[in-house]
């Protein structure tokens, strides 16, 4: 499960990676902008809304342009996020149960009102 479901990185490195597939000139992407794109383009199966996500290609979007993926494994939650400001942000918690959607859920609404804060 860790292989292919947990972050082996800081939240700063998360971040740093986040920086090099925002779409921004600076730092220089990894990725061109065609890939960008469709890296970020949500699923025809459920468009997104404003506010709801929908997925991409390893990402949860919305019409507002916000891209971020959450995940929790037993012991850890984590969610790096990149709104369409040109800010990003990465949190994790020392606690996780996967498939509890309501304690996700409330550890991704903490965040925006950590980062509308800030």
């Amino acid at each position: 499960m860790d292989a292919h479901g947990g972050w082996a990185a800081t939240p700063a490195d998360v971040l740093t990676f986040l920086f090099s597939v925002d779409g921004l000139d600076s730092p220089p992407d990894l990725l061109g902008a065609a890939r960008r794109t469709a890296m970020t383009m949500a699923s025809a199966v459920k468009p997104p809304s404003a506010t709801e996500a929908g997925y991409a290609r390893g990402w949860s979007v919305n019409r507002a342009g916000t891209v971020r993926h959450g995940g929790t494994l037993p012991g850890t939650q984590a969610i790096p996020v990149c709104p369409s400001d040109e800010r990003a942000w990465c949190a994790v918690c020392n606690t996780g149960r996967p498939g509890d959607q309501a304690s996700q859920a409330e550890f991704d609404d903490l965040m925006w009102q950590v980062e509308r804060a800030v």
